[in-house]
């Protein structure tokens, strides 16, 4: 039965857990389901868009590629503070 943890039981695949120490990044990438996030200690920073910017993002929707649902993007090297006018 649906409930605030999991909307569609009968597709669920069990719980996904990850877990991170200092310098661990992940690609920017979309997930099909609902995610949580926990901290024990230390700061984490996330970069939220709303789905309608996916296109803007870069991200792969051909199922069949390597890179499926994750961007072509990489924040690590993109100077946002940069301005255009130089």
């Amino acid at each position: 039965e649906p409930n605030f943890f999991s909307f569609n039981p009968k597709e669920a695949k069990g719980i996904q857990c990850r877990f991170g120490e200092r310098g661990v990044t992940a690609a920017t990438h979309y997930d099909g389901g609902r995610n949580m996030v926990g901290m024990i200690t230390g700061a984490k920073r996330y970069i939220l868009s709303p789905p309608n910017e996916c296109p803007k993002l870069g991200i792969v929707n051909h199922r069949r590629h390597p890179s499926y649902r994750h961007s072509m993007l990489n924040f690590g090297h993109i100077n946002l503070l940069k301005s255009t006018d130089e």
